[in-house]
Protein backbone atom coordinates (compact mmCIF):
# COMPACT_ATOMS: atom_id res chain seq x y z
CA UNK A 1 0.00 0.00 0.00
CA UNK A 2 1.02 3.56 0.79
CA UNK A 3 0.84 6.08 3.61
CA UNK A 4 -2.87 5.27 4.06
CA UNK A 5 -1.78 1.75 5.04
CA UNK A 6 0.36 3.22 7.83
CA UNK A 7 -2.50 5.45 8.94
CA UNK A 8 -4.85 2.48 9.18
CA UNK A 9 -2.61 0.27 11.32
CA UNK A 10 -0.91 2.62 13.78
CA UNK A 11 -2.86 1.28 16.80
CA UNK A 12 -3.12 -2.36 15.73
CA UNK A 13 -0.40 -3.62 18.09
CA UNK A 14 -1.94 -1.81 21.06
CA UNK A 15 -5.32 -3.34 20.23
CA UNK A 16 -3.86 -6.85 19.99
CA UNK A 17 -2.28 -6.43 23.41
CA UNK A 18 -5.49 -5.06 24.91
CA UNK A 19 -7.34 -8.10 23.51
CA UNK A 20 -4.96 -10.40 25.39
CA UNK A 21 -2.57 -11.51 22.65
CA UNK A 22 1.16 -11.81 23.28
CA UNK A 23 3.81 -10.34 21.00
CA UNK A 24 4.85 -13.84 19.95
CA UNK A 25 1.36 -14.65 18.61
CA UNK A 26 1.07 -12.15 15.77
CA UNK A 27 2.88 -10.01 13.24
CA UNK A 28 1.69 -7.11 11.08
CA UNK A 29 3.97 -5.93 8.29
CA UNK A 30 3.28 -2.84 6.17
CA UNK A 31 4.99 -2.58 2.78
CA UNK A 32 4.49 0.91 1.42
CA UNK A 33 5.60 3.77 -0.74
CA UNK A 34 4.01 7.20 -0.55
CA UNK A 35 1.29 7.55 -3.17
CA UNK A 36 1.82 4.00 -4.49
CA UNK A 37 -0.99 2.57 -6.62
CA UNK A 38 -1.94 -0.94 -7.72
CA UNK A 39 -0.06 -0.26 -10.95
CA UNK A 40 3.07 0.68 -9.01
CA UNK A 41 3.07 -2.54 -7.00
CA UNK A 42 2.24 -4.70 -10.01
CA UNK A 43 5.21 -3.27 -11.90
CA UNK A 44 7.36 -3.46 -8.77
CA UNK A 45 6.58 -7.18 -8.52
CA UNK A 46 7.38 -7.78 -12.19
CA UNK A 47 10.73 -6.00 -11.98
CA UNK A 48 11.83 -7.73 -8.75
CA UNK A 49 12.99 -4.46 -7.26
CA UNK A 50 13.93 -4.24 -3.60
CA UNK A 51 11.17 -2.86 -1.37
CA UNK A 52 12.03 0.66 -0.25
CA UNK A 53 9.96 0.84 2.93
CA UNK A 54 8.83 -2.06 5.13
CA UNK A 55 7.42 -1.40 8.58
CA UNK A 56 6.73 -3.81 11.44
CA UNK A 57 3.40 -2.49 12.73
CA UNK A 58 3.13 -4.96 15.60
CA UNK A 59 4.15 -8.33 17.03
CA UNK A 60 7.22 -10.44 16.42
CA UNK A 61 6.09 -12.70 13.55
CA UNK A 62 7.35 -10.36 10.85
CA UNK A 63 10.24 -10.92 8.43
CA UNK A 64 13.42 -9.33 9.73
CA UNK A 65 15.89 -7.14 7.91
CA UNK A 66 15.90 -5.21 4.64
CA UNK A 67 16.62 -6.08 1.04
CA UNK A 68 13.38 -7.94 0.40
CA UNK A 69 11.65 -8.01 -2.97
CA UNK A 70 7.87 -8.18 -3.02
CA UNK A 71 8.00 -11.70 -4.44
CA UNK A 72 10.28 -12.87 -1.61
CA UNK A 73 8.02 -11.32 0.97
CA UNK A 74 4.93 -12.97 -0.48
CA UNK A 75 6.64 -16.33 -0.01
CA UNK A 76 6.33 -15.96 3.75
CA UNK A 77 3.47 -17.98 5.37
CA UNK A 78 0.99 -15.10 5.69
CA UNK A 79 -2.55 -15.68 6.97
CA UNK A 80 -3.94 -12.50 5.40
CA UNK A 81 -2.62 -10.14 2.70
CA UNK A 82 -4.26 -6.73 2.28
CA UNK A 83 -4.29 -4.67 -0.93
CA UNK A 84 -5.52 -1.14 -1.62
CA UNK A 85 -5.58 1.50 -4.35
CA UNK A 86 -3.94 4.92 -4.06
CA UNK A 87 -6.34 7.51 -2.70
CA UNK A 88 -6.44 9.71 -5.82
CA UNK A 89 -7.37 6.71 -8.00
CA UNK A 90 -9.63 4.90 -5.56
CA UNK A 91 -12.81 6.30 -7.13
CA UNK A 92 -11.96 5.13 -10.67
CA UNK A 93 -12.31 1.40 -11.25
CA UNK A 94 -10.56 1.71 -14.63
CA UNK A 95 -7.29 2.26 -12.72
CA UNK A 96 -7.70 -1.02 -10.83
CA UNK A 97 -7.33 -3.38 -13.76
CA UNK A 98 -5.38 -5.34 -14.85
CA UNK A 99 -3.07 -4.61 -11.93
CA UNK A 100 -5.26 -5.90 -9.12
CA UNK A 101 -5.61 -9.30 -10.81
CA UNK A 102 -1.87 -9.68 -11.32
CA UNK A 103 -1.31 -8.96 -7.62
CA UNK A 104 -4.08 -11.28 -6.45
CA UNK A 105 -2.72 -14.08 -8.62
CA UNK A 106 0.79 -13.47 -7.31
CA UNK A 107 -0.35 -13.71 -3.68
CA UNK A 108 -2.20 -16.97 -4.27
CA UNK A 109 0.68 -18.36 -6.32
CA UNK A 110 3.62 -17.35 -4.12
CA UNK A 111 2.26 -17.62 -0.57
CA UNK A 112 2.97 -21.10 0.88
CA UNK A 113 -0.15 -20.95 3.08
CA UNK A 114 -2.90 -22.63 1.00
CA UNK A 115 -5.54 -20.97 3.20
CA UNK A 116 -4.23 -17.41 2.85
CA UNK A 117 -7.01 -14.81 2.78
CA UNK A 118 -6.98 -11.67 0.65
CA UNK A 119 -8.52 -8.50 2.05
CA UNK A 120 -9.37 -5.29 0.23
CA UNK A 121 -8.86 -2.01 2.08
CA UNK A 122 -11.51 0.48 0.97
CA UNK A 123 -9.93 3.84 1.78
CA UNK A 124 -11.53 7.19 2.66
CA UNK A 125 -12.15 10.24 0.52
CA UNK A 126 -10.26 13.54 0.78
CA UNK A 127 -11.56 16.59 2.59
CA UNK A 128 -13.06 19.33 0.44
CA UNK A 129 -9.98 21.50 1.02
CA UNK A 130 -7.57 19.01 -0.57
CA UNK A 131 -5.91 19.52 -3.95
CA UNK A 132 -7.56 16.65 -5.82
CA UNK A 133 -10.55 14.30 -5.75
CA UNK A 134 -12.17 12.11 -4.52
CA UNK A 135 -13.83 14.67 -2.26
CA UNK A 136 -15.93 14.09 0.83
CA UNK A 137 -19.37 12.42 0.49
CA UNK A 138 -19.42 12.34 -3.33
CA UNK A 139 -15.90 10.92 -3.38
CA UNK A 140 -16.83 8.27 -0.84
CA UNK A 141 -19.82 7.27 -2.98
CA UNK A 142 -17.53 6.88 -6.03
CA UNK A 143 -15.07 4.79 -3.97
CA UNK A 144 -17.97 2.56 -2.93
CA UNK A 145 -19.00 2.09 -6.58
CA UNK A 146 -15.46 1.11 -7.56
CA UNK A 147 -15.23 -1.28 -4.62
CA UNK A 148 -18.54 -2.95 -5.45
CA UNK A 149 -17.36 -3.46 -9.02
CA UNK A 150 -14.06 -4.88 -7.78
CA UNK A 151 -15.74 -7.40 -5.51
CA UNK A 152 -18.29 -8.54 -8.08
CA UNK A 153 -15.79 -11.02 -9.50
CA UNK A 154 -15.59 -14.10 -7.26
CA UNK A 155 -12.21 -15.36 -6.14
CA UNK A 156 -10.52 -11.99 -5.91
CA UNK A 157 -11.00 -11.11 -2.26
CA UNK A 158 -12.24 -12.85 0.87
CA UNK A 159 -12.60 -9.83 3.16
CA UNK A 160 -13.50 -6.15 2.91
CA UNK A 161 -12.10 -3.56 5.34
CA UNK A 162 -14.59 -0.66 5.05
CA UNK A 163 -12.36 2.13 6.36
CA UNK A 164 -13.84 4.69 3.99
CA UNK A 165 -17.35 4.11 5.28
CA UNK A 166 -16.21 4.21 8.91
CA UNK A 167 -14.63 7.63 8.35
CA UNK A 168 -17.69 8.87 6.45
CA UNK A 169 -19.92 7.69 9.32
CA UNK A 170 -17.74 9.61 11.75
CA UNK A 171 -17.77 12.72 9.56
CA UNK A 172 -21.56 12.65 9.68
CA UNK A 173 -21.61 13.02 13.45
CA UNK A 174 -18.31 14.69 14.40
CA UNK A 175 -17.86 18.37 13.64
CA UNK A 176 -14.34 18.94 12.31
CA UNK A 177 -12.99 21.50 9.83
CA UNK A 178 -10.70 19.06 8.01
CA UNK A 179 -13.15 16.12 7.99
CA UNK A 180 -11.03 13.98 10.34
CA UNK A 181 -7.83 14.50 8.36
CA UNK A 182 -4.67 16.32 9.38
CA UNK A 183 -3.93 17.79 5.96
CA UNK A 184 -7.03 17.12 3.87
CA UNK A 185 -5.87 13.60 3.01
CA UNK A 186 -4.07 11.68 5.79
CA UNK A 187 -6.17 10.77 8.80
CA UNK A 188 -6.01 12.85 11.97
CA UNK A 189 -4.00 11.55 14.92
CA UNK A 190 -6.02 10.14 17.79
CA UNK A 191 -9.67 9.61 16.87
CA UNK A 192 -8.89 8.92 13.19
CA UNK A 193 -6.31 6.24 13.87
CA UNK A 194 -8.51 4.66 16.53
CA UNK A 195 -11.41 4.39 14.06
CA UNK A 196 -9.23 2.81 11.37
CA UNK A 197 -7.28 0.36 13.54
CA UNK A 198 -10.46 -0.82 15.25
CA UNK A 199 -11.98 -1.47 11.82
CA UNK A 200 -8.97 -3.56 10.84
CA UNK A 201 -9.03 -5.44 14.14
CA UNK A 202 -12.74 -6.24 13.92
CA UNK A 203 -12.38 -7.36 10.28
CA UNK A 204 -9.14 -9.35 10.42
CA UNK A 205 -8.84 -10.58 14.01
CA UNK A 206 -12.18 -10.67 15.81
CA UNK A 207 -14.01 -13.11 13.47
CA UNK A 208 -11.20 -15.66 13.57
CA UNK A 209 -10.45 -15.59 17.30
CA UNK A 210 -13.83 -14.60 18.72
CA UNK A 211 -12.26 -11.65 20.56
CA UNK A 212 -13.92 -8.29 19.92
CA UNK A 213 -12.99 -4.87 21.30
CA UNK A 214 -16.41 -3.41 20.59
CA UNK A 215 -18.19 -2.38 23.81
CA UNK A 216 -14.75 -2.26 25.50
CA UNK A 217 -13.28 1.16 26.36
CA UNK A 218 -9.91 1.77 24.68
CA UNK A 219 -6.89 1.29 26.89
CA UNK A 220 -4.94 4.22 28.33
CA UNK A 221 -2.10 3.31 25.93
CA UNK A 222 -4.42 3.72 22.96
CA UNK A 223 -5.89 7.01 24.19
CA UNK A 224 -2.44 8.53 24.75
CA UNK A 225 -0.75 7.16 21.61
CA UNK A 226 0.74 9.83 19.33
CA UNK A 227 -0.47 12.62 21.60
CA UNK A 228 2.84 14.35 20.88
CA UNK A 229 1.92 14.62 17.19
CA UNK A 230 -0.08 17.46 15.74
CA UNK A 231 -2.89 17.88 14.93
CA UNK A 232 -4.23 15.51 17.59
CA UNK A 233 -7.93 14.84 18.27
CA UNK A 234 -8.01 12.67 21.39
CA UNK A 235 -10.08 9.56 22.04
CA UNK A 236 -12.02 10.40 25.20
CA UNK A 237 -14.79 9.13 27.46
CA UNK A 238 -17.13 11.35 25.44
CA UNK A 239 -16.38 9.96 22.00
CA UNK A 240 -15.04 6.37 22.18
CA UNK A 241 -18.56 4.90 22.11
CA UNK A 242 -19.42 7.10 19.15
CA UNK A 243 -16.33 5.81 17.34
CA UNK A 244 -17.36 2.22 18.00
CA UNK A 245 -20.88 2.88 16.71
CA UNK A 246 -19.34 4.20 13.48
CA UNK A 247 -17.30 1.01 13.13
CA UNK A 248 -20.18 -1.33 13.92
CA UNK A 249 -22.42 0.39 11.41
CA UNK A 250 -19.80 0.20 8.64
CA UNK A 251 -19.12 -3.47 9.29
CA UNK A 252 -22.85 -4.19 9.04
CA UNK A 253 -23.43 -1.94 5.99
CA UNK A 254 -20.10 -1.19 4.27
CA UNK A 255 -21.74 0.62 1.34
CA UNK A 256 -24.06 2.88 3.33
CA UNK A 257 -23.45 5.93 5.52
CA UNK A 258 -25.32 5.80 8.83
CA UNK A 259 -25.85 9.06 10.67
CA UNK A 260 -29.30 8.24 12.04
CA UNK A 261 -28.69 5.00 13.92
CA UNK A 262 -25.77 6.29 15.95
CA UNK A 263 -26.54 6.33 19.67
CA UNK A 264 -23.95 8.93 20.67
CA UNK A 265 -23.28 12.32 19.13
CA UNK A 266 -20.78 15.01 19.97
CA UNK A 267 -22.28 18.37 20.85
CA UNK A 268 -18.95 20.14 20.72
CA UNK A 269 -16.30 20.41 18.05
CA UNK A 270 -13.31 18.08 18.17
CA UNK A 271 -10.33 19.64 19.90
CA UNK A 272 -7.57 20.03 17.33
CA UNK A 273 -4.06 21.43 17.59
CA UNK A 274 -2.19 22.72 14.54
CA UNK A 275 1.10 24.18 15.64
CA UNK A 276 3.95 22.01 14.39
CA UNK A 277 5.42 20.54 11.23
CA UNK A 278 5.20 16.91 10.19
CA UNK A 279 6.78 14.80 7.47
CA UNK A 280 4.22 13.62 4.93
CA UNK A 281 4.04 12.14 1.44
CA UNK A 282 2.53 13.85 -1.54
CA UNK A 283 0.52 11.83 -4.05
CA UNK A 284 3.56 11.25 -6.28
CA UNK A 285 5.33 9.52 -3.42
CA UNK A 286 7.78 12.29 -2.54
CA UNK A 287 8.46 12.99 1.11
CA UNK A 288 7.81 16.52 2.22
CA UNK A 289 7.69 18.56 5.38
CA UNK A 290 5.45 21.59 5.57
CA UNK A 291 3.41 23.51 8.12
CA UNK A 292 0.11 21.87 9.02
Amino acid sequence: GNSYSLDATRYIERMMLQAGFGYEQFGFCCVMRGGASLQYWSEHLASDKVIEEKYAMGGTLVPKGDGWTLRQLLREPWDIVVLQQSSNQSDDYATYTPYVDSLVQAVRRECPNPHVKLAWHMTWSHALCFSCKPYSLKGWSDIVSATEQLLLQPGRFDLLIPSGTVIQNARACMDDDLELTRDGSHIVYGVGHYLLSLTWFETLVAPFYGVSLLLTPPSAEICSAYSDKQPFCPVTELNWQLCQECVKSALASPYEVDDTGLVYRLNTRLHRLRSTEERLYDLSGRRLSRPI
